[in-house]
């Protein structure tokens, strides 16, 4: 709403901040990385944290139906602890629903 009031165009504004403000512009794209990365690595451990409890409550279930599924999904956690902050850390999740399937795990609107 206020672009159209002040009558900015946004495009043409950071071509120009790019052209006569080129040290300020890339220190903006620095600083709006990292607090992306925080974000994404903030967002990605709690995830990491809440699936990790998850199984572990359900850990005597899993060795009982099938003890090779348990030490896979323990390995997925694994890779993913060490990945968190990463796009590889969305990978091994998915690996690891993927292994978590019939154990009541993951839920609709769950980590």
């Amino acid at each position: 709403m206020w672009k159209e009031v002040l009558k900015i165009d946004m495009d043409e504004a950071r071509r120009l901040g790019r052209k006569y403000a080129k040290e300020d512009m890339e220190m903006d794209d620095r600083r709006k990385a990292k607090e992306r990365k925080d974000f994404l690595t903030k967002r990605q451990t709690k995830k990491y944290e809440a699936v990790k409890e998850k199984i572990e409550s359900k850990k005597d279930k899993i060795i009982e139906k099938e003890p090779d599924a348990y030490k896979a999904m323990q390995r997925m956690l694994e890779l993913m602890e060490e990945t968190i902050g990463t796009d590889d850390f969305t990978q091994y999740y998915t690996a690891l629903r993927n292994i978590a399937r019939g154990y009541d795990i993951f839920f609709r609107g769950s980590p």
